[in-house]
């Protein structure tokens, strides 16, 4: 569940965040969206971390590693 409501957080951030970007002028709008969007990267991974158990954390650790 905790990565789940990372991936809401941050979806609806950048949802948020471009439709900023089509409402405001084109340099603002792009600033907008690129704040939100750094807004819900940290948002997203408080709440991961509160909600998130030690094993969840650890899966997401290997996977990020995995990954990259």
């Amino acid at each position: 569940m905790a990565h789940f409501n990372r991936f809401l957080i941050t979806f609806g951030f950048l949802l948020f965040g471009l439709f900023m970007w089509v409402i405001l002028p084109n340099t603002i709008g792009l600033i907008v969206f690129i704040l939100l969007g750094f807004v819900a990267a940290v948002l997203g991974a408080i709440v991961f971390k509160k909600q998130a158990t030690e094993k969840q954390i650890k899966e997401d650790l290997q996977n990020r590693l995995n990954n990259d």
